[in-house]
């Protein structure tokens, strides 16, 4: 094991917690831009798109987490 890298469990609760809170984040901080740009009431429209871009956004970073966390072990 390499000095200063996290242990199993520990890689496994990052790649568990990260991700939601790093797309949870981008979902808040879009609809406050949504908010602004579109006057205050934002659209079902863009509603629903946000909302597939979170899913998205989601499964993305999770793949990369689980992704890097798959290549540290074997190195």
């Amino acid at each position: 094991m390499r000095p200063g890298a996290l242990s199993t469990s520990q890689l496994v609760l990052l790649d568990l917690l990260a991700p939601p809170i790093i797309a949870g984040a981008w979902w808040l901080m879009s609809g406050g831009l949504a908010g602004v740009i579109q006057g205050g009431s934002i659209s079902a429209e863009t509603k629903a798109r946000q909302a597939r871009e979170f899913w998205v956004l989601l499964i993305l970073i999770y793949l990369m987490a689980f992704g890097v966390s798959i290549y540290a072990w074997l190195t």
